[in-house]
This record gives structure tokens, sequence and C-alpha cells, in this order.
């Protein structure tokens, strides 16, 4: 794959290019940033167990909100929710489950790597759209810092503002954000700033059953969060100062021998102390390189990852979607059985008050009349053997270590509204499981054969060709350091 071809080729004429770019900026009215998202990062809490060790732990804006942006399908169409097809394999398991005497928790709190991978390019790409939306005027254009960067990478260097975000939780129940935003002017917009959700249903679907960004109110209310801190900072309108702050820390960035930290910045980084001359042909060639280096990355984000990115939203979503009415089902199914036990519970605790007190609770609670007990059970005068009764009935279920554990047989006997339902709500659990597994798994595939495109690509950096080879993380760290080695030659010969 070709990246396009650079604007800023000639040395020469770059150089007369960010004159003019920085004489203009004094006249126009307000500086526009360029802003980098750092990769999306998840806690590993929200990763399966044993994947744990891989996984890095971590003014008002007036604007209305139009809602939630729908999912394109592989070929940019509004999708509707499709059934994952089963394999023959798939059927055995499904038919298995449907005699097993145990309901697993759904994966949907704890995902696979591969997943919360795709996850991260989803969100990381949902939240960069909110960002520039919400920032309006403000921004120049808000870029998708691709894997492997971070606010130490060259790209990071070369914003005003860079953003990072933490997903900490993302269950049947909430999903939790947590925000850091600094600009080049050393301020620390917002501090591991936490922003979540309750889950419902319809955050997933529209009206008409097609699929929506399940986490667009947190993931919208951390974008306006940014921007209402950036404009905070910059009640006067001053945004014009970033750009001398970017400028002289890419070049302290890229050339720290030549540039040395204190004679330009305080020690917090927060003041300017000079800059260097116009005429400085190591801080134009430091101005080149920064312009270049921001192009390379959108170009990289735009025609490289965004493809990989297009082609799993749609599954992850699916996938996103069954995992959660799985997850949702199972844990209303804990709650039942808890809340059931408790009734139970109260009215075993009535054991010394007799019989006709206990039948009396079991009415009032609808323990009976739950549990199929009968009107014969009304003329039973032991309450020794009424306890007995419910103890037993309470030991239909146990719910421990992500699963809900009952007698099967017992459970078939029991002529009752909560029998009935459970098993209704029972074999829902082991639909959507197995439908939701069907999409995990093209998922996974995807994002395997993303992260593994071991496919050549071809680049223009500053009238140069390039090639990257290897997986993508390969291509990003090889993409740095060409920016850095070009950036040490072209110094040498200024």
């Amino acid at each position: 794959m070709k990246l396009r071809e650079s604007k800023l080729a000639s040395g020469g004429v770059l150089a007369a290019i960010c004159l003019m770019f920085l004489a203009a900026t004094e006249l126009s009215a307000a500086y526009q940033l360029t802003v980098g998202v750092a990769p999306f990062k998840h806690s590993a809490s929200t990763v399966k167990a044993e994947e744990k060790q891989e996984v890095e732990t971590v003014a008002e804006v007036e604007e209305e909100d139009d809602g939630p942006l729908l999912i394109p399908g592989l070929e940019g169409q509004e999708i509707e929710i499709p059934e994952a097809e089963k394999t023959e394999e798939e059927a055995a398991v499904e038919k298995q489950a449907e005699v097993a005497a145990a309901i697993a928790q759904p994966d949907f709190e704890r995902a696979s790597l591969e997943i919360r991978n795709a996850e991260a390019l989803a969100l990381q790409n949902y939240f960069s759209k909110m960002l520039y939306k919400k920032g309006g005027d403000l921004f120049a254009s808000v870029i998708n810092a691709p894997v492997g960067m971070d606010a130490k990478s060259s790209f990071a260097a070369a914003v005003d503002l860079w953003v990072e975000v933490t997903v900490e939780a993302a269950n049947a129940e909430d999903f939790v954000l947590v925000v850091r935003a600094t600009t080049s002017a050393g301020e620390t917009l917002l501090n591991q700033k936490k922003i979540g959700e309750k889950m419902s249903e319809g955050a997933f679907v529209d009206s008409k059953n097609r699929l929506t960004e399940g986490y667009h109110e947190p993931l919208s209310e951390a974008a306006e969060a940014v921007v209402r801190a950036l404009r905070a900072k910059n009640r006067k309108g001053d945004y014009d100062r970033y750009e001398n702050f970017t400028n002289m820390k890419f070049a302290i960035y890229m050339a720290p021998e030549v540039f040395v930290r204190d004679n330009y910045l305080n020690k917090r980084g927060t003041k300017l102390k000079s800059l260097p001359s116009e005429d400085d042909p190591y801080f134009r060639e430091s101005l080149e390189a920064r312009l270049a280096t921001i192009e390379i990355y959108r170009d990289f984000d735009e025609e490289v990852v965004a493809a990989g990115r297009t082609k799993s939203y749609a599954s992850y979503a699916v996938w996103r979607y069954r995992s959660y009415l799985a997850a949702n089902e199972y844990y209303e199914a804990q709650r039942e059985i808890k809340a059931l036990k408790g009734r139970i519970n109260a009215a075993i605790a009535l054991k010394l008050l007799g019989p006709i007190v206990i039948n009396e609770a079991l009415k009032k609670n609808n323990v009976a009349e739950d549990l199929g007990l009968g009107s014969d059970f009304e003329k039973v005068q032991d309450a020794a053997v009424i306890i007995h009764t419910l103890k037993t009935l309470s030991d239909v279920f146990t719910v421990e270590d992500g699963r809900i554990q009952f007698d099967d047989e017992r459970l078939g006997q029991m002529d009752s509204n909560f029998a009935k339902k459970f098993t209704e709500r029972r074999a829902k659990i082991q639909e959507l499981s197995v439908d939701s597994n069907g999409h995990a798994e093209k998922l996974i595939a995807l994002q395997k054969e993303f992260s593994e495109d071991l496919a050549p690509i071809d680049i223009e950096y500053r009238g140069r060709s390039f090639t990257l080879t290897g997986q993508i993380e390969d291509k990003v760290a090889m993409l740095q350091r060409i920016l850095s080695e070009d950036y040490q030659e072209s110094m040498t010969q200024s």
C-alpha cells in the first residue's frame, strides 16, 4: 500500500512555506491545535485472566449532541444485526449445553485480548471523531496515534494536545473511562478523570434495530470534558501560544544536543525562556520535520489502520451487543436466585413461630406460588418438615465462581413459575452465548489478520521513499526510526 506523496517534499520551498505559515498565524484570529489521541488501553480487569500479563494498566461546549452514530457495515452501509452462522461443532456444543446443569458467565466483562484490541481501535476512532466535532474551530485535526505510540513518541512531541484514555470497565452493567489530557505548554487539562454510564439494551440499537455506538455517551462526554478544560485554560483565546511551545518541544525532542532544554524552557516546561532565531537552519529544519511528521502519521492512520478498523467494527459491535444481552440475562438470573433464597431464608427464620405463621409468610412473599408448593403444603402441621422442604428447594441453585449451578432433575420436577422462567432464561443465555461466540471468532480472525499483516507499505517522507515491513507494530517502530534518522541526517547537512 502506498501512502499519498508528501506535500512538503522540497526543503527550500518548505522552509519558505513554514515562515509564511508563521506569519499568517500572527494575523489570523486564532491558532488551531493539532491533537493526538493515544491508543486506547484496557484495564487488566477487562481481559480474561490468562491474558492479563499482556495488558497495560493504566468553558461549556455549546454544540448539542446529535446522539450516537450508526455503525457502518463492511461496505459502509448501515447494517442490521445478523445471526451468526453455526458450524456443526458449535451446534453440537449448544446441544450439549442444553442438558448441562450449569450456566457459565458469558465472556463480556472479561473478553479475549484480540477482542479488546479491536475494541480499542474502534473506540479510539469514535472518540477522535467526537473530539473533533466538539472542538469546532479549535482543532486543525485530531489524529489517531498508532499502536506503540505513547507520550514519549515523536508523534506526541509533534502535537499541541495529547489525550490518553483507559477503559476501566466494560461489562453488562457499567462502562467506565479514565481520561488524561495534556498540552505542549505543560498543562494538565484532565488528570485521570473518570467518566462512565450504566448500560442498557437501548444504548446499542436504535428504534429500527440498527446498531449504534453503545458507548457514545461516555465517549462524547469525555470529548466535551477535554474541550471544556481547554477553553477554561484559554479564556482570553490565546491558543496561538501552543504553536511556539510545540515547535520548541519538538526541536528539543529531535535534537536535544542542539537545542538544550534548559536554554529554552523552565523546569516544568510551562514557560518559554526564549526561541531560536527564524534564520536558525536547525530550527527551520525542525519546523519542516514537525509538519511532515504530523502528515505522515495522519496518512498512516487514514490509509493503513483505517481499513482494518472498519472491517472489524461491525463484527465487534454485533459481538458486543449479543454478549451484552447474554450477560444481562445471566446477571438477572443471578439476582432472581439470590432474591428467592432471601425470601426462603426469611420464612425459615420464622421456624420458632410454628407452621401456620410460616405458611402465612410463604403466601405473603409469594415463595409458595413461585416454587409451586401447592395448596397441600398448607396442611403440613410440622414446622421441621416445612423447614426441611424449604432448605431442599434452596439447594436447587448455587451461584459461585462465575457459574450458576443447579439440580437439573429437581428443576424439571418443579411445577412453578420460577422454574419455568429460569428454564426459558437459561435457553436464551445459551442461544445468545453461542451466537456471540460465533461473532467473536470472526472478530478475532479479522484482528489477527490486521495485526499480522506482513505486506510491505511504501511511504514518501520529505521527498524520500521508504518501505515499512513486518507486522503493524513493527511498521510503526520502523516509522519512528525513519523519522529520527532522517532528521539527524538532515541536521548534518544544514
